[in-house]
């Protein structure tokens, strides 16, 4: 896929740029409205934190943000060009190019090790032995697992499967990282490995954005938070502005119950 970047005269200003949009799902007869009018923007290198009780709509939003679905209504530009012009190809092609996915159930595949995990999304875009041998040994270096390169992805604990998750996403060298959730599966001590490691991402410039409950990543890290509830943004500000001074109710009946 070309670059969209270079298709433009003038570089767009955002990775992400989203307005009204929309998505509903049918249970039966009756209309479930999931997302309602969302508006989003996220410049390059931005770290954004999205907050929110169960049911909000925050993994939907963060699925047509990695183009897994489309939305009922409104326009989403990636990289400055509309989405909605995509085929199914073009979808698939802009994910391998631009996006990078880490949920929180890792989606390993267990009967392969470390390396072979890390290689695979590269074998399918095609990139030359060389080159793959070459990225995924240094996205490997980075993320400290060069020593665990052979090991089977059954014998690893579970930050390391997420850190091998993490690695597989940064090898395809997307210009955006999606994280759903990263650290719900991981016992708490292995929370901090995981949480670093994307500390570190954020000081390289990645662009990230970021589903979490995690409230202290979302406040050191994070350069904006934004609060869903109910379909709706309800709050976006820098996390100074959204925890110490929250402007809507519902934010800070949820941080209450959050942070204390």
């Amino acid at each position: 896929m070309t670059d969209s970047r270079a298709a433009h005269a003038h570089p767009p200003a955002y990775s992400v740029d989203i307005q009204g949009v929309s998505q509903h799902f049918m249970q039966g007869d009756t209309r479930i409205d999931v997302l309602k009018n969302i508006d989003l923007k996220v410049r390059y290198g931005e770290v954004v934190a999205i907050l929110g009780p169960s049911g909000s709509g925050k993994s939907t939003l963060l699925n047509i943000l990695g183009l897994l679905s489309t939305p009922a209504s409104g326009s989403y530009l990636l990289d400055g060009t509309d989405t909605a012009t995509f085929n199914a190809a073009q979808r698939a092609e802009a994910r391998l190019d631009s996006i990078g996915f880490v949920f929180q159930a890792f989606h390993l595949i267990e009967h392969k090790n470390v390396y072979r995990n890390v290689e695979l999304p590269l074998i399918y875009r095609g990139v030359p032995k060389a080159e793959r041998t070459q990225r995924v040994e240094d996205t490997l270096a980075l993320l400290g697992l060069s020593h665990r390169t052979d090991a089977p992805i059954t014998t690893l604990s579970g930050g390391e499967k997420q850190r091998v998750a993490i690695a597989r996403a940064l090898a395809m060298k997307p210009k955006m990282l999606l994280f759903d959730e990263p650290t719900s599966a991981l016992d708490p001590e292995m929370v901090g490995d995981v949480l670093e490691v994307m500390q570190q991402l954020a000081k390289d410039g990645m662009t990230m954005v970021v589903v979490t409950h995690e409230m202290g990543f979302a406040r050191e890290v994070s350069n904006r938070v934004i609060f869903m509830d109910g379909g709706y943004v309800v709050e976006d500000g820098t996390p100074e502005q959204v925890f110490k001074n929250p402007q809507h109710n519902r934010t800070r009946d949820f941080l209450n119950k959050v942070l204390h």
